[in-house]
């Protein structure tokens, strides 16, 4: 412990954290000396959720509420991201294919995690295989490879260190699995190539959000007699009934706080540059429907104009279907402009420094 924190009165950290609203302002807190760590990370367990954090291409995070800013260099320039974790291209020419493959990097805690190369699928083969995609023991591979345009679009972490990615390219794609003691990518042979939207992973199993705007569940873990991480079963939960919507051009799969799968529809201008508005439908599993909610209060949602180099980011009531600026514009030189990502925290994140 440091010198001038020694002397403070007992109980001082737990008085401060009382007064911070903003889980930015605790992880200011937490930073500042490391036995008070600890006081942060039990006072959150008492305070609610913490909101998400906006990520920007530049490397500047934003907090919510009040919109402090924080600057982390390591984000800039990421791919995707995945909880509280940014999905960067690996540059190095380590992978043996010549492909640097992928990295994970958690800004708030400076962890790294290394994913393989799509070049380095394996199309899992299992024998007596129905068309609902069940499986049995006995799994085998073969080395026919992904193509080489396949890029890794979505990417979810399970219980266990298993990571669940949809790979593919344009409206193909695939769930692929990947362990760290593999170290390898997998895909199911027997599960057909579909225009997957979204996936989250939610109650054990890998859900997944089509084009179609079906519903998947995938039932995955590791493989005994193989040690690969395989698709041991692929149910579609949710069948659609809804109406086309010609204005839908993304949909988003979401888990709320009560453990619902959400289904939000972003909906543009006739131009396709501007959202107009969001829908949101609720995952009925017993009746395999989607149920239409207007309930909901505000959803995050990216904004951006072709015509007017960079972005912004504002807010969507579903109640006055009207969208607030949270951010000013960002200017942005490259094209096309990149988009702006979530980071989305757990109580305990509260290890990490950063840089204003």
């Amino acid at each position: 412990m440091a010198a001038w924190s020694s002397g403070l009165p007992e109980g001082f950290p737990a008085a401060v954290l009382g007064r911070l609203p903003s889980h930015a302002d605790r992880v200011r807190f937490a930073a500042v000396c490391p036995p008070w760590r600890a006081p942060a990370r039990h006072h959150q367990h008492r305070t609610p959720p913490p909101l998400p954090w906006l990520a920007l291409p530049d490397g500047n995070l934003f907090s919510f509420p009040g919109s402090s800013s924080f600057r982390f260099p390591a984000a800039a320039r990421y791919h995707g991201s995945c909880d509280d974790w940014l999905l960067f291209d690996r540059d190095d020419d380590d992978d043996e294919d010549g492909n640097g493959g992928y990295v994970l990097h958690n800004p708030f805690s400076g962890d790294a995690m290394r994913l393989p190369s799509l070049s380095r699928v394996r199309y899992v083969v299992s024998h007596g295989v129905g068309p609902s995609g069940a499986t049995t023991p006995g799994l085998t591979d073969d080395d026919e490879r992904a193509p080489r345009e396949t890029s890794l679009r979505k990417m979810v972490i399970c219980p266990g260190g298993l990571v669940a990615a949809i790979v593919g390219r344009e409206y193909f794609a695939k769930l692929a699995l990947c362990t760290m003691d593999t170290f390898s990518w997998s895909l199911s042979v027997h599960d057909r190539w579909r225009w997957y939207e979204d996936i989250v992973f939610s109650d054990g199993k890998v859900y997944a959000l089509t084009g179609d705007e079906d519903l998947l569940a995938f039932d995955v873990g590791i493989d005994t007699d193989t040690g690969n991480a395989v698709v041991f079963h692929v149910k579609r939960v949710v069948k659609r009934q809804l109406p086309r919507h010609s204005s839908a051009k993304v949909r988003y799969l979401v888990r709320s706080s009560r453990g619902e799968l959400l289904m939000v529809r972003r909906h543009f201008s006739l131009s396709g540059e501007t959202t107009v508005r969001f829908s949101l439908f609720r995952a009925e599993l017993r009746s395999s429907r989607w149920l239409e909610d207007e309930s909901c209060v505000p959803l995050w949602a990216e904004r951006i104009r072709r015509d007017v180099p960079g972005y912004h980011a504002g807010v969507y009531d579903m109640r006055d279907e009207l969208i607030t600026d949270i951010l000013p514009r960002q200017p942005w030189c490259d094209s096309p402009a990149p988009t702006t990502t979530w980071l989305f925290r757990d109580a305990d994140g509260l290890d990490g420094g950063y840089n204003e």
